[in-house]
């Protein structure tokens, strides 16, 4: 049996990554081939998710240093054409995206992250579009 340092990793991506090879190896119903064949694909999904990692948190450092305007708190934090934009809410004024200055070389368009690492819980159905979600609301 193999042992992965990835088990011992607090990701649970990182872990979940580690168990899955460690199956794959200990099938022996799975031909030889096709065993090298996941466990590249497994290693490919691992470094992939620490680039992103990585990257997520460059373009949170960039969004703990944005300015925010009194009464504002930071909530989530996005790429859009090469800047970083943070979605900040006030108790009255409700939500307002706020500039936080060029993104990283090489970082394309991504998704609302929440700020601080904390998994923001949402409702079941699909993802929205933060942007998308805030046209509707002005349309109203």
């Amino acid at each position: 049996m193999s042992v992965f340092i990835e088990s011992l990793s607090s990701d649970p991506i990182e872990r979940a990554i580690a168990a899955r090879v460690s199956r794959i190896l200990a099938d022996r119903s799975i031909s030889a081939s096709r065993r090298e064949t996941l466990v590249r694909q497994a290693q490919r999904d691992l470094i992939q998710h620490r680039e992103r990692r990585d990257t997520r948190q460059q373009v949170q450092a960039i969004a703990a240093k944005a300015t925010m305007p009194t009464g504002y708190t930071a909530k989530a934090v996005q790429v859009v054409s090469g800047r970083v934009v943070v979605a900040a809410t006030h108790q009255r004024s409700g939500m307002r995206w706020i500039d936080a200055g060029p993104a990283p070389d090489g970082i394309t368009d991504a998704i609302a992250q929440p700020i601080g690492g904390k998994r923001a819980t949402r409702r079941q159905g699909p993802a929205l579009n933060p942007i998308e979600q805030r046209r509707r609301e002005l349309r109203r």
